[in-house]
């Protein structure tokens, strides 16, 4: 076997949530690893690693320790608490699930309007994630800056 695997164009949605929906739909596979556009830098030990937990775990994601004190805050900037670096994470991609779980979960929860990863869908419905360490130089572009990091990393990589 050569190790490549098929790959189908999904139409998206409306939403991250939508998009994702619409792509595990169509799938074949019975585990799903989701995998940010915005984030290039992926290595192979992402998937491989992400792969091997999920044996144990409902799912995984690539993440990486806050290097910043994070503050929570009421809808008026006001704090309410700081979390502690040593347990606080950056999450990244890829993210891996059983499909069948994770199909279960954007059913359950359609159309949260809260939901920023397929984590949370997990989270919400009781079930475990795994974090795996990834690398700080996973980054993802939402901004010229960031691609203007992602730009230096390429060329001096």
């Amino acid at each position: 076997m050569n190790g490549h695997k098929p790959v189908s164009l999904v139409i998206g949605g409306n939403s991250r949530q939508e998009s994702v929906l619409n792509a595990i739909t169509i799938s074949e596979s019975d585990i799903v690893v989701i995998q940010d556009g915005a984030r290039p830098m992926i290595k192979h030990s992402y998937i491989e690693n992400s792969l091997l937990e999920l044996n144990k775990y409902s799912g995984t994601s690539i993440a990486v320790k806050s290097k910043d004190t994070i503050k929570i805050t009421d809808n008026n900037g006001i704090v309410i608490e700081s979390t502690s670096r040593d347990n606080t994470w950056v999450i990244q991609t890829p993210q891996c699930f059983d499909k069948k779980i994770l199909l279960d979960a954007h059913m359950n929860q359609l159309n949260s309007p809260n939901t920023t990863d397929d984590c949370m869908l997990l989270e919400n419905a009781g079930y475990k994630i795994k974090l795996i360490s990834g690398d700080y130089t996973n980054i993802k572009i939402t901004t010229e800056e960031d691609l203007n990091i992602i730009k230096e990393l390429l060329k001096n990589g």
